[in-house]
């Protein structure tokens, strides 16, 4: 039978640290940060027309903001909240530009329903609503016209992936 000092001599050797020279750590490589997964949304229209595009978060707010600024709408006015949403600014007909083009670029992750507003402007207008994930087209909407001071709510987007056309005319609030 082994004595205590025995086992404790042998258990101190089976712990002892290995050789400097065999001490190197084996570095794992660094894993590529993930993008954060968004949608593209696109409004785009050919008429002298301005028309405002709406992205509202929905787990914050339910109504659109007309000219005040409300934290859950992502608008020209509001083009950078802080729940992951950036505007590209108001392409009004003084762009001079044709299609007139204003986009969001949305993080994934709350429940979003677009809208498009017809501010202001003469004559008819036919708007196109375009929403994009990872390079897949989810919705492609054009609306006849309608009158000034309408949000045309085109759809929702919801966490799991999914677009639900809407498809309906608000007054402006």
């Amino acid at each position: 039978m082994r004595s205590l000092a025995v086992l404790a001599a042998m258990a101190l050797v089976a712990c002892a640290p290995a050789d400097a020279e065999d001490q190197s750590v084996e570095e794992s490589p660094t894993p590529a940060a993930t993008p954060t997964p968004t949608i593209e949304v696109r409004a785009e229209w050919e008429t002298a027309v301005d028309f405002d595009l709406h992205v509202r978060n929905d787990h914050m707010g339910t109504t659109f903001a007309a000219d005040t600024l409300l934290p859950w709408d992502c608008t020209y006015q509001n083009n950078n909240p802080d729940w992951g949403c950036t505007h590209s600014g108001d392409a009004d007909q003084t762009s001079g530009l044709i299609p007139y083009v204003e986009t969001a670029t949305v993080r994934i992750g709350p429940t979003l329903t677009i809208g498009l507003e017809r501010f202001s402007g003469e004559g008819a207008s036919m708007p196109r609503v375009v929403v994009v994930s990872n390079g897949t087209t989810l919705a492609d909407y054009t609306h006849a016209n309608y009158d000034d001071n309408y949000i045309w709510v085109v759809g929702s987007y919801s966490s799991a992936g999914v677009f639900t056309l809407i498809n309906t005319l608000e007054p402006r609030p």
